[in-house]
């Protein structure tokens, strides 16, 4: 059985994949690898999850 902070711990996990999906939408990766902005903001929300 999962503890409460495990459970907490998935729930960030999801919450922050979450994130990188909204960030990333639609965009090809062409498009992202020109986005300094995006990329940077997508680094730092896989560095939370890290």
């Amino acid at each position: 059985m999962m503890s409460q902070r495990d459970i907490q711990i998935v729930k960030k996990l999801i919450d922050e994949s979450d994130q990188v999906s909204s960030l990333i939408g639609t965009e090809v990766l062409e498009d992202f690898l020109l986005d300094e902005k995006t990329k940077r903001a997508v680094c730092m929300t896989l560095i939370n999850i890290g």
